[in-house]
């Protein structure tokens, strides 16, 4: 026994690292689905989107990067679906210079394969600078819209796309939804939005952020928060569409099971060490 311990102890750590890294590879190409608790707070963020109506508006602000992308984009990408089928019309712009890939990327995986069509189901405004708290940007954007986006992201003028006939600024819309991983973002929405012109806000955040989020929900101003990688595939099961978030929980649970089976075993090695040094001292 002793000696099995031994070869155990001298095990060499890069052994375990790719056996972390095997487990995680796997569970990516053979993903097993899981039963995931819907969180109060998402079951809100869905019933949100579930109440718009058929020619509704919805604006969606792309703040986060490539860092937070696994953690935040899933929950974008199951919104976005989740609106089109209802046949919402959605812009979308980004106070991040990171969050435009992230724009063109929903674009790619949503609305291509939806078959919706630019400038008339939905429109990309791009990324625009508001300085540290986007305050200029938002703001201007409760006032007029067109003064912060004379042109689409793909060089149309405001005036001439169609979704856009008749709306002149954010107040029009039924719902904005904040996807954020930092600032400017979420907070900045609740206070130039929402605090001053009342539109209905939805977020979906980076867990990090979570814990400063979740008061606004209890406060009424936010009406659901998606948090974190576990809140974009908790949307994913809402929306009966399994993608990347139900996926990387996956094999996030199954990396820390194997985490947690190398840190058990390394306590039953110390503890066997200890056990047959205070055998030898007795003998």
């Amino acid at each position: 026994m002793a000696a099995l311990l031994n070869h155990l102890k001298a095990i060499d750590r890069r052994i375990i690292f790719l056996i972390l890294f095997v487990s995680v590879v796997l569970s990516f190409l053979f993903p097993q689905k899981l039963k995931v608790p819907i969180e109060p707070s998402v079951e809100k963020a869905y019933q949100a989107l579930n109440a718009l109506k058929p020619g509704d508006l919805v604006f969606i602000s792309f703040d986060y990067g490539p860092a937070t992308m696994p953690e935040i984009h899933p929950a974008a990408v199951a919104m976005m679906r989740q609106l089109f089928q209802r046949h919402v019309k959605i812009a979308m712009m980004t106070l991040w210079n990171e969050g435009l890939p992230m724009i063109q990327d929903a674009v790619r995986e949503v609305c291509v394969p939806l078959k919706e069509k630019p400038n008339v189901d939905y429109v990309n405004f791009g990324f625009k600078y508001g300085g540290l708290t986007g305050a200029s940007v938002i703001t201007e954007l409760g006032k007029n819209l067109e003064n912060v986006f004379p042109v689409t992201n793909d060089g149309v003028p405001y005036n001439k796309v169609p979704m856009l006939k008749g709306v002149r600024n954010l107040k029009q819309f039924k719902l904005v939804i904040s996807l954020s991983a930092g600032y400017p973002g979420t907070v900045e929405y609740i206070q130039y939005e929402e605090g001053v012109y009342h539109v209905p806000i939805v977020a979906a955040v980076s867990k990090v952020m979570a814990p400063s989020i979740f008061p606004f929900l209890q406060s009424g101003q936010l009406k659901g928060v998606c948090s974190g990688l576990l809140g974009s595939a908790e949307y994913e099961e809402l929306v009966h569409h399994p993608g990347f978030g139900l996926i990387g929980l996956f094999a996030l649970s199954v990396s820390q099971i194997v985490i947690l089976v190398f840190i058990l075993l390394g306590n039953i090695i110390y503890f066997g060490e200890k056990f047959y040094e205070k055998g030898n001292l007795k003998k």
